[in-house]
């Protein structure tokens, strides 16, 4: 349900950020996907990666779409979010 309602945002906020291809994105607490999937879909050649909880990661994966998006699982107050980042989105 959520995806659903995020979709049509998550679009439109992707569009107004300055993502460029070879240029590494967060999208932290990521849930299913919505935001990096359509950060992907915006720019295909922007490496996102999504960090969220353990029990998040299945739900994102399963609704990935033709661009590959990076999956990390954690706690972002205890784990190490991995490489560094142009941006990160929250």
């Amino acid at each position: 349900a959520m995806d659903e309602l995020q979709r049509p945002h998550a679009h439109e906020v992707a569009k107004a950020l300055p993502l460029h291809p070879g240029k590494k994105i967060l999208d932290c607490g990521g849930g299913p996907g919505t935001y990096a999937r359509a950060f992907v879909e915006v720019s295909s050649e922007t490496e996102v990666t999504l960090f969220d909880l353990p029990g998040a990661i299945p739900i994102a994966r399963s609704l990935e779409g033709e661009h590959p998006i990076r999956y990390l699982s954690g706690d972002f107050f205890t784990d190490d979010l991995g490489d560094p980042y142009d941006g990160i989105f929250l």
